[in-house]
């Protein structure tokens, strides 16, 4: 999965840099190597793939880089849909007709998840539709499972999170799905990412809230959600925030409340957000508190568009004890919840790596 990042400055004395002459947008690890995502000056993207303990490159190319393992790195081709697994040589070792999700690594088998999505051809609209999910080894190419996931308001792989030990997918789809990633067994419960739309939000124009910074903490837009093809037509969508997975727990919020959850999906608190006020929310754990910001918006049909209010929240983490509340349409801007400054994240090692201006740094 890929996170984006913007960085101000570096202290060269300090970290270990590497100067590419081209500007990095994203990164992704797995448990040995490192991509760093970059454009040109052409707007040409290039995956350049190191090995983590020397951090020797081993592969560039310039396909889109869904995962990595031991043995090579997994692409897909976003017109076709189609996916290939490459060794770091260049050599294709397989190929599968779908399009890859993400690639897990534990101590039971290397998986390649991927989805089809499936129309009701006797449907004129995309209400009717179903995703078929699929876990393959990555180690053969070879199907291992696969399952349906209906759906008719939230596309389930937009959104979704990988358990620590990298056996479990948690996904927002029309449910909070608990996917086992070895053998497709899946359980849900209820969930408000999204709902159908008035005929008045149907015909009215998007509308854009000025200044807002649709993911405050990793400052990634909502563009390529509009651009994905996963919205349902005529329905509310997006309606939720990140999950944030902590030890046994898992927080998350949807239109209605928020929640703390164990790793079965038991509820462990639920509090109440504003009535009608819950939209697109980004959440943070921060000791014992979690930060959500609400920011007013959902999706529709390709629109942004405006749903209750923007606010900014702060719970007690262990009850869910609302602790501060903020209303307020003037303030939740990008200048008020964006931090300021260099941008740093650590890798599994422990090492922090920066992203800066033509190149990347990691501490030493």
């Amino acid at each position: 999965m890929l996170s984006m990042f913007m960085i101000q400055s570096v202290h060269a004395q300090d970290m270990q840099l590497f100067n590419i002459n081209e500007k990095p947008i994203a990164f992704m690890e797995s448990r040995h190597y490192l991509c760093v995502v970059t454009k040109d000056g052409n707007g040409t993207q290039k995956n350049h793939i190191y090995r983590v303990n020397d951090m020797k490159e081993v592969a560039t190319t310039d396909k889109d880089v869904i995962g990595m393992t031991d043995e090579g790195y997994l692409t897909t081709n976003t017109f076709n849909k189609k996916s290939t697994f490459y060794s770091f040589d260049g050599k294709k070792l397989w190929s599968y007709p779908h399009q890859a999700i993400v690639t897990v690594e534990n101590k039971y088998k290397n998986i390649g998840l991927f989805a089809h999505i499936k129309w009701n051809k006797l449907s004129w609209n995309k209400n009717m539709t179903s995703v078929y999910t699929i876990g393959v080894d990555m180690n053969t190419g070879k199907q291992l499972w696969e399952r349906y996931l209906p759906y008719k308001v939230h596309y389930p792989f937009q959104h979704f999170a990988i358990s620590p030990d990298s056996t479990t997918a948690y996904v927002v789809g029309d449910s909070l799905i608990k996917l086992n990633l070895l053998n497709g067994e899946y359980q849900s419960r209820p969930f408000n990412g999204g709902r159908p739309s008035t005929v008045a939000q149907r015909f009215g124009k998007g509308v854009m809230r000025e200044g807002i910074a649709l993911d405050k903490f990793g400052q990634v837009t909502y563009h390529d959600y509009l651009a994905s093809g996963s919205v349902v037509q005529s329905m509310v969508t997006g309606s939720h925030s990140n999950m944030v997975i902590h030890q046994d727990s898992m927080y998350i919020a949807d239109a209605d409340s928020l929640y703390c959850f164990d790793d079965d999906l038991n509820e462990n608190w639920a509090t109440a957000l504003p009535k009608d006020l819950g939209s697109a929310s980004a959440l943070r754990m921060d000791d014992s508190k979690l930060e959500l910001v609400n920011y007013g918006i959902c999706f529709l049909d390709y629109k942004q568009i405006r749903i209750g209010k923007p606010f900014v929240a702060t719970y007690n983490r262990k009850t869910g004890e609302q602790v501060t509340m903020v209303i307020d349409d003037e303030k939740v801007k990008n200048e008020e919840f964006v931090p300021k400054g260099r941008y740093d994240f650590k890798m599994r090692d422990g090492r922090t790596i920066v992203l800066y201006g033509e190149g990347f740094a990691i501490s030493k």
